[in-house]
Formats: structure tokens, sequence, C-alpha cells
């Protein structure tokens, strides 16, 4: 009962630091600069995002060159709940894009936030659950890599339409989200390359 009440104690916390971030970030004139913001965003989402999915994705076909940088390439998972809140920071630049105001629950300011934010949630839930079967070495690992890849793409491409295709309002591209979650894989396997020059060049 008393581990049952820390948690909930621990949950309100961080519960209450995510209000008052979000209040400061409505507060602050961060629109003004959001467009670096914004790229910076997509870079670092994309390395992290990809790295991850390098491993799950080699763990699914038994590659063994990624292998020996596995353990690595997963450790940055936490990373991606420190993305997902530096989301937030956004919120104030989403009244730059040309849509906001149309009307619609698809164009609302609101719905924007909150399913990006969702999705780069269920993101990092589904890296933390494949990186736990994965150091177990867990008979489900191929399973929660499958589960975190469908999530990587569903994310990266969320990221595309939302992020970037969005500012270009009305353009449109169907293949835009397949080219970024597929650009953020290759960062995935750069940095496993950087990392066995690093890990193994002698």
């Amino acid at each position: 009962m008393r581990k049952l009440l820390k948690k909930i104690d621990g949950l309100l916390i961080v519960f209450a630091l995510v209000w008052l971030f979000v209040a400061f970030v409505e507060a602050s004139p961060l629109a003004e600069s959001g467009g670096a913001l914004l790229f910076t965003l997509i870079f670092w989402v994309s390395v992290i995002q990809g790295s991850v999915a390098a491993a799950a994705a080699s763990d699914l076909i038994k590659a063994r060159w990624v292998g020996s940088v596995r353990r690595q390439l997963i450790s940055v998972y936490p990373l991606l709940l420190f993305t997902a809140l530096l989301f937030l920071l956004l919120v104030p630049f989403v009244d730059s894009y040309p849509w906001v105001g149309r009307g619609g629950f698809w164009f609302s300011k609101g719905s924007f936030v909150l399913r990006n934010f969702l999705v780069l949630f269920v993101t990092y839930l589904a890296a933390r659950r494949f990186a736990i079967s994965a150091q177990r070495d867990d008979e489900k690992r191929h399973f929660h890599a499958t589960l975190y890849l469908f999530a990587f793409v569903v994310s990266q491409s969320l990221i595309a339409f939302d992020w970037v295709m969005s500012l270009a309002h009305p353009w449109y591209s169907t293949l835009f989200g397949a080219y970024f979650f597929i650009e953020a894989l290759y960062c995935g396997f750069a940095v496993s390359g950087v990392l066995y020059i690093f890990l193994y060049r002698r």
C-alpha cells in the first residue's frame, strides 16, 4: 500500500511540474524563434527514434553487425520522453501555421498539440517496452520490436505531415512521411556506425 501511495505521489508531482512547464511555455515569447526550435527538435527526434529503430530492425532480421552496439542504441530511449516534453515548447509557435483558424477538429491548436504529444509519448512507451525485453533477452522481444517499429513509422509520418508539410498548406505529398521515417532509420544506422568506430576501432 505504501508503494502505491509513493507512486501516486510521484505521479502527482510529475503532473504538477508538467502543468507548470506548460504554463511557462504559454506565457513565454517563443513563437518568434519557433522555427529554429522546430528544426532542432525534428533533427533530434529523428536521431533518437532512428537509433532505437535500427536496433529493433536488426533484432527482427537477426543482423549481427548491429548487435555489438545494440545496447548503446537502445540506451537512448529515455530521451524520447524528454523530446515529448520539449514538443510542448512549440505550443506558442502553432499560431504561425497557415491552417490555424480554418475550423474543424483536425485544424485546431488543441488537436495538433494533443495528437502529436500522445504519439511521441506512445512511441516512448513502445521503446521502453522493447528495451526491457531486449535487456532480458525475452521471447517477446521480437513482438515488442515490431510494435516499436509501427509506432516509429506513425510518429515520423505525423511529424512529416503535421510539423513540416503543413507549413506549406495546402501543398501535400503522400510520400513525405515515408521520406521522414526512412531518413530517421538511416540516422540510426549512421549512429551505429559512429558507435562501432569509437568502441571497436582498436
